[in-house]
């Protein structure tokens, strides 16, 4: 096992029990890893402050945590050695009977995984939710034989160490730049997210948004039966809306599914992912007033689009989950109020230039902080007023002090995290506590 964190443990945890020897690889100290060292059951040899290829190259099979690059010297002289080397996710698929519903896309994985756990749970299914959510599968798949589906966020990640994966159900949601910086370039991360489908058959499926012409473009290549979902076309086969109104279409045979006034301010802020959502809970012929009901009571998940605070009229935001370009215009589109952005962190190699055309007419400021503060600003600087800030705080001070009734507050740093947060959950949750610490508009302080 490569890699000593969440995943890492559970894969190791669950080998074991297997009966499996297994030795876990990790370039971190042992003080570092005390948590996760006292996790793991049983005989777990442990590799550590370094990664030793002899125990790579001694290897029966070699599983790597998401967050290790596939590309470090052992693993390449492993995969010479022509060694087998996959993923958790693989691994899993291996080990379970159970059909897969696979989601993945550059943004709005874990509001559809969740939004299609919601469902199958109102709808009286039993099923495993996990993967890049953040709950490794490799912790429930031994319990999973009962289980009518194992529903799976999948990342670019994960599917780089795959060869037989197949689910039942595939949903790529959107493609657009994002982790340039540990992979070659756009054109690989695209080819990692089309891995979803390559082991599909006829008798399976896979869900597209038809809105995306990349993603369009791609039926004639795709082995399963190809679904769309859609805010604005009919397709042949698929989900779409029609004034205000969701159909369905098979073959020309249209059914009303429901109204947009069916899901709710949040839901019908994540249109795209409620439709892909509806369109998986269609396939499998759940009940349609429930796939609604759970819809609407949907809270959303922290980081994402989360509601932390109106004060005296203005609405702070926390979207610490947008990372990357993409869920920053997403984001951006969700409002019609005028916003104030906080943007910036860690860059991970992207091309910024595409939020000039969302932010003109509609962002008031953008307040940058972090490593990528400059290279953003060069780009967006003439297009609104741009503002640079040493931190978070005094990110949100600077918007705290611009704002007024009406406006919107939005955190969405279109960048990681690393800089200066362990991740995007201690970004979001210190922007959390940052707001909630203000005292009142009139007194300006916190």
């Amino acid at each position: 096992m490569v890699g000593l964190a969440r995943t890492g443990v559970a894969v190791a945890n669950l080998l074991t029990e297997l009966g499996c020897k297994v030795t876990v690889s990790d370039v971190k100290d042992p003080f570092q890893l005390k948590e996760n060292i006292s996790k793991l059951k049983g005989d777990v040899a442990l590799d550590l402050n370094h990664h030793t290829e002899k125990f790579f190259l001694e290897a029966d099979l070699i599983v790597v945590s998401p967050g290790v690059r596939m590309d470090i010297p052992p693993l390449v002289k492993a995969r010479e050695k022509g060694l087998r080397i996959i993923s958790e996710i693989e691994l899993v698929f291996l080990l379970s009977p159970v059909p897969f519903i696979a989601i993945t896309g550059t943004n709005g994985k874990s509001t559809t995984t969740s939004l299609i756990g919601g469902m199958l749970k109102r709808c009286k299914k039993k099923f495993i939710l996990g993967g890049n959510i953040g709950y490794p599968l490799a912790e429930e798949i031994l319990e999973s034989k009962d289980k009518d589906f194992i529903v799976a966020e999948i990342s670019t990640f994960q599917l780089e160490g795959i060869s037989e994966f197949k689910p039942f159900i595939g949903i790529i949601l959107n493609i657009s730049p994002d982790h340039l910086d540990r992979h070659r370039d756009y054109r690989e991360y695209i080819a990692l997210k089309k891995r979803l489908y390559m082991n599909q058959e006829e008798s399976d499926y896979l869900i597209l948004n038809y809105d995306d012409p990349l993603l369009m473009g791609l039926k004639s290549e795709v082995p399963s039966k190809v679904v769309f979902f859609s805010k604005k076309i009919m397709a042949e086969r698929g989900i779409y809306i029609d004034r205000e109104e969701i159909f369905w279409n098979d073959n020309n045979k249209k059914r009303k599914i429901g109204q947009l006034g069916d899901l709710g301010e949040l839901g019908r802020r994540n249109i795209e992912n409620v439709l892909a959502s509806l369109a998986t809970g269609l396939i499998l012929n759940l009940n349609r007033e429930e796939m609604l009901r759970s819809i609407r009571v949907f809270s959303g998940l922290p980081h994402r689009l989360e509601f932390v605070r109106d004060i005296d009229g203005v609405k702070f935001i926390n979207d610490s989950k947008g990372t990357n370009v993409g869920a920053v215009i997403k984001s951006l589109n969700s409002f019609s109020e005028p916003i104030i952005l906080i943007a910036g962190g860690k860059d991970k190699g992207s091309d910024y230039r595409p939020l000039k055309r969302y932010i003109k007419g509609k962002v008031k400021s953008v307040i940058i902080f972090g490593e990528a503060k400059d290279k953003i600003k060069e780009v967006l600087n003439g297009e609104c007023e741009v503002n640079l800030v040493e931190n978070l705080q005094d990110a949100v001070k600077k918007s705290f002090k611009m704002a007024v009734s009406g406006d919107v507050v939005l955190l969405s740093p279109a960048c990681a995290s690393f800089d200066m947060f362990r991740d995007f959950e201690e970004r979001g949750n210190q922007f959390k506590e940052i707001v909630r610490r203000i005292r009142g508009r009139k007194s300006r302080i916190f």
